[in-house]
């Protein structure tokens, strides 16, 4: 099974609530239509883990073009790429192993 994912540009929004730190991460396509791609909350985090909803938001919304370079970089090398570089790219192109 292949899933795609919402193409980039992807953006960050602050919800700015009182409570939490929450983002929306969306892309803004020319049409001008929002299309939410994941919302991050701080009180989502676990505190013993670490981390925040900005840091996890900043990440996140980089994803897009993590894939393409990871996918331009394989393109590019003459040797064949580790088999954990290549399972990383088939998740993220939406095949699993374990038949999802």
């Amino acid at each position: 099974m292949s899933t795609t994912y919402t193409p980039g540009p992807w953006i960050i929004r602050s919800k700015g609530l009182a409570i939490d730190d929450a983002y929306t991460i969306e892309r803004l396509p020319d049409d001008g239509l929002r299309s939410v791609v994941a919302e991050i909350r701080d009180l989502w985090l676990c505190p013993e883990h670490g981390g925040s909803a900005e840091a996890n938001a900043r990440l996140i919304v980089e994803a897009p073009v993590m894939a393409r370079l990871l996918q331009r970089y394989l393109d590019s090398v003459a040797h064949p790429a580790g088999a954990e570089t290549l399972a990383v790219l088939r998740r993220i192109n939406g095949y699993y192993d374990d038949g999802r």
